[in-house]
């Protein structure tokens, strides 16, 4: 991913999420492939937007950048989760260590 500066790092984000109900969330969407076809792709943009925002050193030595960064993203990803109608809440923004 490129940083403001024009830097390139690499790391892993992971999200936790929950049923709210998980009946009229396979009735609605299907079992399999939920999360790929209606949050997966969405969720890599906004971590990748977020993250163009961003210094690569902040993001790399700074725990309060990341966790803005992690604010950031949870908040845009909550917007976009009840733009679809899913029937799940986000309940954490996790990123990994940058390299």
């Amino acid at each position: 991913m490129a940083t403001q500066d024009n830097n390139f790092i690499n790391y892993a984000s992971y999200i936790v999420l929950q049923w709210k109900d998980p009946a009229e969330l396979v009735k609605k969407f299907g079992y399999q492939n939920w999360y790929e076809h209606n949050l997966k792709e969405q969720y890599r943009t906004i971590v990748r937007d977020v993250t163009k925002k961003y210094q690569m050193t902040p993001i790399m030595t700074d725990p309060a950048t990341l966790a803005s960064i992690e604010k950031e993203i949870a908040e845009q990803f909550r917007k976009h989760i009840e733009t679809t109608g899913l029937h799940v809440s986000l309940i954490n923004v996790n990123m990994g260590k940058a390299l």
